[in-house]
């Protein structure tokens, strides 16, 4: 599935520039669980499973108004309802998850919770090579 994850978003963000790629990464449950503490339960357990469940790939966009762009692009938070023109509709299409909440793609909803879910990413991969260089 990489490469057609790949695949997807040059298509879909072929209308932005990718400024970051930080390529593809398996993020524990708990990692989740703080990035969408905003969700309450059971959907949160629930969010952070499913985003834990396998790779995720995390890329930085620029452009003018890119986040209403992006938004735009990616589709519907309810992938169930998303167009299939849009990332989540695609990839809901093709895959059929149990509920269309999993949605397979996040945007940050503004300037401000881009910073903060920009800090938690960084803060985890600083601490992961703290580790791997502690052992090394």
């Amino acid at each position: 599935m990489n490469d057609e994850v790949k695949t997807a978003c040059n298509l879909f963000f072929s209308r932005v520039k990718i400024v970051e790629d930080y390529g593809l990464h398996q993020m524990p449950i708990d990692f989740f669980k703080e990035f969408y503490k905003h969700v309450g339960e059971p959907d949160l357990t629930r969010h952070a499973t499913f985003c834990s469940s396998g790779l995720i790939s995390i890329m930085i966009l620029e452009e003018e108004d890119v986040i209403e762009r992006v938004r735009q692009i990616i589709g519907s938070t309810n992938s169930s309802r998303a167009s299939f023109h849009t990332l989540r509709g695609y990839f809901y299409h093709k895959y059929q998850p149990e509920n269309g909440y999993d949605n397979f793609a996040h945007s940050s909803e503004s300037g401000q919770a881009f910073e903060r879910e920009l800090g938690l990413f960084l803060a985890h991969f600083s601490a992961s090579a703290q580790i791997v260089n502690g052992v090394l």
